[in-house]
């Protein structure tokens, strides 16, 4: 009997409540049993904390103005803006009470914003606007401002490949958050030419002259653009004009030997002509005494 019912679990469904329950009940005691069965029927409940948005972030010139708004005062209460877990302003709306111990920045209430005049890198940060109202939750908004100077080329470098077949370009810039873009004789560059290193380098076909023009922007509007003209390589001779110039050569040189063998006579009675005597020297030379002790002949 017990075993047709060993055999009878095994049945073709693959499924049988003796053969299920029996190792449950031998493997597992009740504190497991309980364990897996919380996990499996029990529905979790996660609770989470809430994180706040992210911060915009603004890019603003070196010595121009940080505007802040939200100034509304739609129902009283007071503002108070936070930057780096400090206060810098306290604006109360009723009586437009305004406390800050900067004094560079200025409240303006019919705009409902703040200005901090001739912003420095100093200046750059997160702030954080809050607003308190008399009754209800603190409210919070931030805002990254990030002062940047302007941007300048220094310099543009090119150096060739050992081959000689290509030409790789440098630019050199100061200037933060900036993007730098090639174009190629006022167009745009082709697909031989490889950028590398944030656009900070080019490199090129040495046989691709012309203009090379890069420019240097940055998010606040400031541009610098440069250029660079790539000069022609070296044309060296080919063969075929060397062969020309050897012919050329071969050709001229026996030519000059042959008229100077004809003028050789011409020649040789005009040199002549030039060192003979002429007859009063003959006939000077002819009338000289001897000569004296210091050898010298007088007519």
């Amino acid at each position: 009997m017990g075993l047709m019912r060993g055999i009878s679990g095994f049945s073709t469904l693959g499924w049988s409540p003796w053969v299920e329950q029996r190792p449950v009940g031998d493997r597992m005691d009740g504190t497991m049993f309980l364990f897996l069965f919380f996990i499996q029927c029990v529905p979790v409940t996660c609770i989470t904390q809430p994180h706040p948005p992210p911060a915009d972030t603004h890019y603003v010139a070196v010595s121009s103005n940080i505007e802040i708004c939200g100034f509304t005062c739609d129902k009283g209460g007071s503002y108070w803006l936070i930057r780096s877990g400090r206060s810098i302003l306290e604006y109360i709306c009723k009586g437009a009470i305004q406390k800050t111990p900067n004094k560079c920045i200025r409240m303006d209430v019919s705009s409902g914003c703040c200005n901090i005049s001739n912003a420095q890198k100093s200046d750059s940060g997160v702030y954080t606007l809050e607003y308190r109202p008399e009754h209800g939750d603190v409210q919070k908004h931030s805002t990254t401002y990030k002062v940047i100077g302007p941007v300048f080329i220094s310099n543009i470098t090119s150096s060739p490949s050992d081959s000689g077949e290509k030409v790789t370009m440098s630019v050199w810039y100061s200037g933060e958050e900036a993007t730098v873009t090639w174009t190629w004789n006022g167009g745009s560059l082709s697909e031989r030419h490889q950028l590398g290193d944030g656009n900070k380098t080019l490199t090129v076909p040495s046989t691709d002259t012309g203009i090379f023009s890069v420019c240097v922007t940055n998010p606040v509007g400031d541009k610098y653009c440069s250029q660079y003209t790539a000069p022609p390589p070296d044309v060296k001779p080919s063969p075929t004009r060397r062969v020309k110039r050897i012919g050329i050569i071969g050709a001229v040189f026996p030519l000059i030997i042959v008229c100077m063998w004809i003028f050789k006579p011409m020649t040789s009675r005009y040199v002549k002509s030039l060192f003979k005597p002429s007859p009063m020297a003959l006939k000077s030379s002819s009338s000289c005494t001897t000569c004296d002790t210091l050898c010298s002949c007088s007519s």
